[in-house]
Parts: C-alpha cells; sequence; structure tokens
C-alpha cells in the first residue's frame, strides 16, 4: 500500500544532492525516476545521492510520477475500503446473530479486534477456503516479537487499522484554538496462526485441550471473587443457596448467586458494567443476557486464554430476540463491552 509521497533535494557538505523519497513508491514509477536520473546518479542509499541538481524539466516529471503514485495510492484505498464494507455486509447476510456469537469461541483474541475487523477477517478466510483456519491474530511484526514468523507465501488478511487525525479547531468563546482529533481508518494485514510457524504448537496445545472435561471446567471462585470485588468494591456480593437462580438488583447495584460458580458471577458483572458503568440503553431482555454472557466469557479468557467457552446460554436468548435486530447496534453494545473488560 503507497502512503503520501513527496520529495526533497538536500544540499550535502560535499556540494552532492540527495533526493529523498518518503515512504514508498511502486516499483514501476521508482524505475521511471532512476531513468530520469541516469546520467547524475551516484547512488541509491535510502534517496537518491545526485552529482547536480536535476533540471527543471526532471523535478517536474518526477513530481508528475510522485502525483501520480499518490492518485494511485488513493484510488486503491478507497477500493479496498469499499471491498472490505461488501464482504462485511456479504456476511451479515449469510449469518445470524446466534451464528455471530457463535464464532467467538473461535476468535482466541476477538476482544483485541472490533467485531467489524472479525467479521471481515473470517470472511476472507470463507472465501479462500483456509481450512485450518482458526482465528487467533497476529500483525507480521507481533508474530515475530513473539519469536513466531509468518510461512512463505502467506497473503495477509485485510483489516481496518483506526487512524486518528488531530486537527485544531477555533473555539469561538474562548477564543483559542482546541486540540481534537477526527477517526480516519488505513488498511492493515493480520495473519492467523495457521499461516505461522507457531500452528503446529498450537495443535499440540489444542489436542492436549480437548482432553479436557471443559464442560464441568470453572475458574477457581475464590480467584475470581477476589478480583471482581477489587475492582468493584461497590458491589455486595450474596450467597443465597436457595434462590432458584442468581441476579443483579439494578436498585443497589447487589449481586444474589444461587451458586457459587466463577461464570455465574462474571455473567452478573456483566449486568453492572452494562447498567451503571457503560450506561447502556437496552431494554430487550435478551440483548441485555447475551451481552452478560459475551462479558462472562471475556472474563474468563482473562483467567485462562485456553478455555472453550460454551455459550448455549447466550444461543438459546439470540433465538428470542427479533428478526430484524439491528446487527450494528450489537456491534456497538459489544465493542464498548469488550474495551471495557479488556482495559481492566
Amino acid at each position: 500500500m503507497i502512503q503520501e509521497q513527496f520529495f526533497v533535494v538536500e544540499q550535502n557538505r560535499n556540494d552532492t544532492f540527495k533526493l529523498n523519497l518518503k515512504n514508498f513508491v511502486p516499483k514501476k514509477k521508482f524505475d521511471q525516476i532512476k531513468k530520469l536520473l541516469a546520467d547524475n546518479l551516484i547512488k541509491y542509499s535510502n534517496g537518491f545521492i545526485l552529482n547536480a541538481y536535476p533540471s527543471e524539466s526532471i523535478v517536474s516529471e518526477i513530481s508528475d510520477l510522485l502525483g501520480e503514485a499518490k492518485a494511485e495510492a488513493k484510488q486503491k484505498r478507497i477500493e479496498t475500503e469499499k471491498e472490505l464494507k461488501e464482504l462485511y455486509t456479504n456476511f451479515l447476510s449469510k449469518k445470524t446473530l446466534k451464528e455471530i456469537i457463535g464464532i467467538f469461541p473461535n476468535f482466541e483474541m476477538v476482544h483485541r479486534y472490533s467485531l467489524t475487523n472479525s467479521i471481515i477477517v473470517c470472511e476472507q478466510a470463507m472465501i479462500r477456503d483456509m481450512k485450518q483456519y482458526v482465528g487467533i491474530l497476529n500483525s507480521f511484526e507481533n508474530w515475530k516479537k513473539l519469536g513466531y514468523f509468518v510461512l512463505k507465501g502467506e497473503k495477509g488478511l485485510a483489516i481496518r487499522v483506526p487512524a486518528p487525525k488531530k486537527i485544531n479547531e477555533k473555539d469561538e468563546d474562548a477564543g483559542e484554538e482546541k486540540e481534537s482529533f477526527v477517526m480516519h481508518f488505513k488498511i492493515g494485514t493480520t495473519f492467523d496462526v495457521s499461516q505461522t510457524s507457531a500452528y503446529e504448537e498450537y495443535l499440540e496445545k489444542e489436542k492436549s485441550m480437548k482432553e479436557k472435561f471443559y464442560a464441568n471446567y470453572d475458574v477457581d471462585y475464590g480467584k475470581a471473587e477476589s478480583y471482581i470485588k477489587e475492582r468493584f468494591p461497590e458491589v455486595q456480593i450474596t450467597f443465597n443457596p436457595s434462590s432458584d437462580h442468581s441476579y443483579y438488583l439494578l436498585e443497589d447495584g447487589s449481586i444474589i448467586l444461587n451458586e457459587q460458580k466463577s461464570r455465574c458471577l462474571f455473567h452478573e458483572i456483566g449486568h453492572h458494567i452494562i447498567r451503571k458503568k457503560l450506561t447502556l440503553n437496552i431494554e430487550d431482555h435478551a440483548r441485555k443476557e447475551i451481552l452478560s454472557e459475551i462479558a462472562s466469557y471475556l472474563f474468563t479468557k482473562k483467567f485462562d486464554s485456553n478455555f472453550n467457552y460454551n455459550f448455549s446460554y447466550s444461543n438459546y436468548w439470540s433465538n428470542l430476540l427479533p428478526a430484524d435486530y439491528p446487527i450494528k447496534d450489537f456491534e456497538n453494545d459489544f465493542n464498548a463491552l469488550a474495551t471495557y473488560i479488556y482495559n481492566l
């Protein structure tokens, strides 16, 4: 992907000149520039070293070439952004909310990527028929930092990367400029674990995990309770085994548990986050239950990233959602909830 290009000519101490290209230009344009400068070219080392300032006509031609490269890059970004939006729309046209919730267990790092990116990547994997696709994602550099490498010939999966731009706006009342940010997106790439040298190691861990009996697996309740009390000291947690179910009281923000299980505690604290911390205005009961169960999933992942969560409860509630339930609303709620829990 090409970004902004421009060049400057600087006079060196030995009276040679250096033409610097910022970022990248396509090879074809690069070769054309090199050809134009051939008569004065000494060498290329992160820029063209010339023995004389290029003529005005050559400077003009180079400016035109770089202008074309910039325009082509902009058009490419527009086309790629359109393609990603189409991937997102195409995925949603084939999937119900229940099916989307069902992809969460396969996305070990879903809370680090927006739901939009998770859907975009999943659709690309389906189109490419990536049968080994897992959903554990990292950038090329992050896989490298973890001690792994992307396999030769593997093509990255496109994602939208937030790129906020700083702007200065004049405050008429205060009579001074204020700094603010406008959110833009650029196109980035990520790679699934199946595209890296970490895949064999992942398969071994997966094999070991499958030998566990996940259905009855639960994070140690004592540790879970200590974790929640430390981060939510305002919430009173009461154990009442005679109650027929666990629940959250909005009036005083307390939790009543009928069994001391971490997933029940995490679920009810999910209600607290939704109603008191994020103050999401959600009237539909099924929607609140689904989000609270996702909160339980995200909290559990904090204790054991390899835990294979059972989403049968949230899938039950997803069947009770209205058929025209807007997926964008769910995405916004999910992103707010996931970001809050991830930053705890």
